[in-house]
């Protein structure tokens, strides 16, 4: 599966992990770690492009996606 979303779209979709709403639950000393991940990934990115990447610019996301298909007898 693949998707292109902005680097903001990428940021608002990270909220929406309920396992992270649970972490925030349960350490709210640790602050919003999604955040952290996300200003860390676009700071590397736009290191590696050589260029400063903002917002609103297009990031391509790519799931691996398995099917398994059985049979029972």
């Amino acid at each position: 599966m693949k998707t292109t979303p902005t680097w903001a779209g990428f940021h608002d979709y990270l909220h929406t992990f309920s396992s992270l709403h649970t972490f925030k639950e349960r350490f709210p000393e640790e602050g919003d770690i999604a955040d952290r991940f996300w200003h860390d990934l676009i700071k590397r990115a736009s290191d590696e492009s050589g260029k400063q990447l903002t917002a609103e610019d297009n990031v391509t996301l790519d799931w691996p996606v398995a099917l398994v298909l059985a049979k029972k007898e």
